[in-house]
């Protein structure tokens, strides 16, 4: 069997963890196991589904520049104790610099993964984007969610050649399929006849920018007060975004959903999907919307790969503003979910 070494900063619900159980449950595992390098020692989301499915955690520091020799070290050790995995595939780019040059030092075959298309602003983004450089030197195989993914992360020689491989984030199509009888079924539980449902699901973190969506809320509770903004998913940012929610009184509109096993409930409820991302990959959840005949309004840094061909996305810049968006979304509301199989 062939055991693969997965490098990523924890197994929660988000886009890149959510893929990769997506391809983990279709294995045949009795050819190849993933197992986990766990950047938290914080218990995950997945953890349970992959320790029942055979794979292993491990657990190390998240890596900071003052530790950047204890890191080393226990890469270096690692690998020593470890002569089972040969093949590595990273998913975190701050450090794969330092577990990518350790595994290729020890003769293990190495894979690098871009999920996403920026680092963020600021002088954090300068030293992410930095010492994220010499990853190409140390990656024998060059995956990306997509073409700008790529470039991003390997430069645009590397990203535009064949010697980059693009694997759009799959999901379970039929998993998602809107189904007019449940979406009744489900309202009328959540007593939500006549209100305007919005959904967003991302994880908590500023490049997801679910603040603006406050701004877009504010704008249409000027016109309607049946309105609800499903915000589905966890993070750091999550306490300042209720925060600012209960300072601004919009907190009576606003559904804070955790993370949940039943995305799918959630999206056949949803009159309208917003993702009003500053930078992303591939985004897993606007793939879920469209698969679910939502309407979906993206902000321009949503790559033209995501649209599936359903005319179910919307682009918009940001700059246009909260009211406009809050228009915008008003229009899309009007439309009602497509393909369903009932």
């Amino acid at each position: 069997m062939l055991r693969v070494l997965h490098v990523i900063g924890s197994m929660d619900c988000a886009g890149a963890e959510n893929f990769i159980m997506n391809v983990y449950r279709k294995l045949d595992r009795s050819k190849i196991q993933f197992d986990f390098v766990l950047h938290t020692q914080e218990h995950c989301f997945f953890e349970d589904e992959i320790l029942a499915m055979g794979g292993r955690i491990f657990r190390t520091q998240k890596y900071i520049i003052r530790n950047h020799f204890f890191y080393r070290r226990w890469w270096c050790r690692f690998f020593q104790e470890h002569p089972e995995y040969t093949v590595i595939h990273g998913h975190i780019n701050s450090s794969a610099a330092i577990y990518l040059k350790e595994a290729r030092r020890q003769g293990r075959y190495t894979i690098m993964h871009s999920h996403t298309s920026g680092s963020g602003g600021g002088l954090k983004g300068l030293v992410k984007d930095w010492i994220q450089l010499p990853i190409r030197r140390y990656t024998e195989v060059f995956l990306a969610c997509s073409r700008e993914a790529a470039c991003w992360l390997y430069g645009k020689k590397i990203g535009r050649s064949s010697r980059s491989i693009l694997i759009k984030n799959g999901i379970d199509s039929e998993k998602y399929c809107f189904h007019e009888d449940t979406r009744k079924q489900l309202r009328a539980q959540n007593q939500l006849s006549d209100v305007l449902v919005i959904g967003h699901a991302g994880r908590f973190i500023p490049s997801k920018n679910q603040a603006f969506l406050l701004d877009v809320l504010e704008q249409l509770l000027h016109g309607q007060q049946k309105i609800q903004l499903w915000l589905l998913g966890d993070g750091p940012t999550r306490a300042a975004i209720e925060q600012c929610a209960v300072q601004r009184g919009l907190s009576e509109h606003i559904v804070f959903a955790g993370v949940t096993h039943e995305l799918e409930k959630y999206f056949q409820q949803m009159d309208v999907f917003v993702f009003p991302s500053t930078y992303e990959g591939m985004p897993l959840a606007v793939l879920e919307a469209q698969a679910a005949g939502l309407p979906c309004l993206v902000s321009e840094a949503i790559v033209k790969e995501a649209d599936v061909g359903a005319e179910l996305l919307h682009w918009l810049p940001l700059q246009a503003g909260a009211q406009t968006w809050a228009e915008h979304v008003m229009r899309l509301a009007q439309k009602k979910h497509m393909y369903s199989i009932d």
